[in-house]
């Protein structure tokens, strides 16, 4: 699986633990983050890039991480198509995908542990959308812009 991905200046300290979880597990990345610590950066500039991704169908899935999550995951949503989850837990993970076809997990450098971000992200990857009824609700929320 193609996924892109995208921190601001908080997570800089475990983003290199993240990416090199996704390539062992055989995903291609695509980094659009400039590659330097620099604190006056600004979440909604890497919610965008990575939304840009999966809408111009280069990436499938996107990861997005700042201090809460909450700002990421707020921002992507401005984008229709895209469906951000803040995924705090593995079953929150799971279920956004099965039930709502998330594709992009938002996580919070400040209220998570590298393992909670790693097993959500993990259930996040795994799972696969359940259709069904699930479609049909979803297809109400892409009516609702």
């Amino acid at each position: 699986m193609i996924i892109a991905f995208a921190c601001d200046h908080g997570w800089f300290p475990v983003r290199e633990k993240i990416l090199e979880h996704l390539k062992n597990m055989w995903h291609e990345v695509i980094d659009v983050w400039p590659q330097n610590e620099e604190p006056l950066d600004d979440f909604p500039d890497y919610a965008k890039l990575v939304c840009e991704e999966i809408l111009n169908w280069k990436s499938e899935r996107g990861v997005l991480v700042c201090g809460t999550g909450v700002g990421m995951s707020i921002a992507a949503n401005k984008y229709t198509w895209i469906r951000a989850v803040l995924a705090y837990n593995p079953e929150i993970a799971k279920i956004s995908r099965s039930h709502n076809d998330a594709n992009v997990i938002c996580f919070g450098a400040r209220t998570m542990s590298i393992d909670d971000v790693l097993s959500s992200l993990d259930a996040f990857l795994e799972t696969e959308f359940l259709w069904g009824k699930y479609e049909r609700r979803n297809e109400k929320i892409d009516c609702l812009c």
